[in-house]
């Protein structure tokens, strides 16, 4: 059996009595880092037969088009679009996305996807308040930094970000986002499979039916039941692809006086963990998986806290990655992470001796990295977490 414990050993610390008046009082916060998961989104069109075909079909013969109504309200607008690749090279060309122009549906924000990433941007303008304060007129670029991967959900969630973390100020700065290049070599927003093809090889392996079967808690039984419910074959239990269905039929509210039969009312909890195990999998299997997954994200975190160049980091990502660096955290709950999920990574300044700390928040909340804290403080001193980082991430 794989050790899973091993990566679900942090703590949350959602309320820590004096903890956020003692950092007020006694360091400065010098730099953060905010990544985050896009907003809700339509399912995927998996474009197969079977069980993918069939709920496909069903889902959106019922989508009612007004979901996507609206959005631009909690959208920013004054920005521009710049390729991350180029900025790689120290220059920054205009960067123009040339997405599909016909309707597309799958995969595609929702208003509510909007207005959770806004809302996001409200939570997190309030906690940066005095970074917010400084970012303005031309200085802006330079103090902030907005980078997305290259999907139109994950630009939306940060427009959606940046206009409540700007929503308080009469004038908002003009903004440059950054989005990846699809011929980037090194978009460390993503799980690295051209890189390392053995973490591909892994993920073929934990998807196989006896592999879960052995693996993941709770899978034989519901696997049975399921297959009695629906009919679908072993073959076609992809626990992503059912998961994103069950969601968006339960988030659509298709499973209310409809005639669709396929789901109950457990299938979603016992989903949403068996998915984070299988996605484990995917990197345990390897030799140092872990560390190839995530690597390439720590480095460039540790390159950009230590630049001292910006005062604002914010990253905008999949679910995959939220997974991949509390993998390697060893902070993983093995729940599937909500729409806007978000960790932050704070580096601060202690007033006195000037020696430099890091807070990490899950959800905004600071938590215990258990094998890193050496007093169960969510206050870390930098050097051990970049000692961890080189020790247990980088490969």
């Amino acid at each position: 059996m794989l050790n899973f414990e091993k990566y679900s050993n942090f703590e949350k610390r959602a309320y820590i009595e004096n903890f956020n008046k003692d950092i007020s009082n006694n360091y400065c916060r010098k730099a953060s880092v905010i990544l985050f998961r896009h907003g809700h989104r339509t399912p995927f069109n998996y474009g197969r037969g079977g069980l993918a075909g069939s709920l496909g079909a069903e889902f959106y013969s019922k989508l009612n088009m007004d979901c996507f109504n609206n959005k631009q309200e909690k959208l920013y607008q004054n920005f521009d679009l710049v390729s991350y690749g180029s900025l790689q090279k120290k220059e920054e060309a205009d960067f123009y996305l040339q997405f599909n122009t016909k309707l597309k549906q799958d995969g595609i924000l929702t208003r509510l996807g909007s207005e959770q990433l806004y809302s996001l941007g409200l939570s997190l303008g309030d906690r940066y308040q005095k970074e917010v304060d400084q970012i303005v007129g031309d200085d802006a670029n330079q103090l902030l930094r907005a980078v997305s991967t290259r999907t139109e959900r994950t630009i939306e969630s940060l427009k959606g970000v940046l206009a409540g973390l700007f929503n308080s100020k009469q004038i908002q700065p003009h903004l440059k986002i950054f989005v990846f290049d699809e011929t980037c070599e090194r978009n460390w927003l993503l799980i690295p499979y051209e890189k390392y093809p053995e973490l591909l090889d892994g993920l073929c392996k934990s998807h196989k039916h006896d592999f879960k079967r052995e693996q993941i808690p709770g899978y034989e039984k519901w696997s049975s039941d399921f297959m009695d419910r629906t009919g679908a074959e072993s073959e076609e239990l992809d626990l992503s692809m059912i998961r994103d269905f069950v969601t968006s039929f339960k988030t659509f509210d298709m499973m209310i006086g409809s005639d669709h039969t396929v789901f109950n009312d457990n299938d979603l909890s016992a989903l949403n963990q068996m998915t984070m195990y299988s996605v484990s999998s995917e990197t345990l299997l390897v030799d140092k998986g872990v560390g190839k997954a995530a690597g390439e994200f720590f480095w460039h975190l540790l390159e950009i806290l230590d630049s001292n160049d910006r005062i604002l980091t914010f990253l905008s990502a999949h679910d995959t990655t939220i997974n991949f660096v509390k993998l390697a955290l060893g902070g993983v709950e093995y729940q599937w992470p909500d729409f806007g999920a978000n960790i932050e990574f704070e580096l601060y300044e202690e007033n006195v001796n000037k020696k430099l700390f890091i807070v990490v928040l899950y959800n905004l909340n600071p938590v215990v990295l258990m094998d890193i804290s050496r007093d169960s403080s969510p206050l870390i001193p930098y050097d051990d977490f970049v000692q961890y980082v080189k020790e247990n991430i980088f490969n």
